[in-house]
């Protein structure tokens, strides 16, 4: 298991990082705490999507315009 907050946060590393951690946590269950959308994006499951709040509208605006 993985718990991670905020690990990419303060990173200007981009793409090199996210490889890493998706590297690092592949076949493990890992919580992630990740304020910034393109963080989330990767996830598998977003728990404050099931609220159907002012996070879930905030996501659907940003996956509709973030690149695939």
């Amino acid at each position: 298991m993985a718990v991670l907050d905020e690990a990419t946060a303060e990173s200007g590393a981009g793409d090199l990082l996210r490889t890493a951690l998706a590297r690092v946590t592949r076949g493990r269950t890992s919580v992630v705490v990740a304020h910034r959308l393109d963080q989330a994006r990767d996830a598998d499951r977003i728990v404050l999507l099931a609220h159907d709040g002012a996070y879930a509208a905030r996501w659907r605006a940003y996956d509709r315009g973030a690149p695939a």
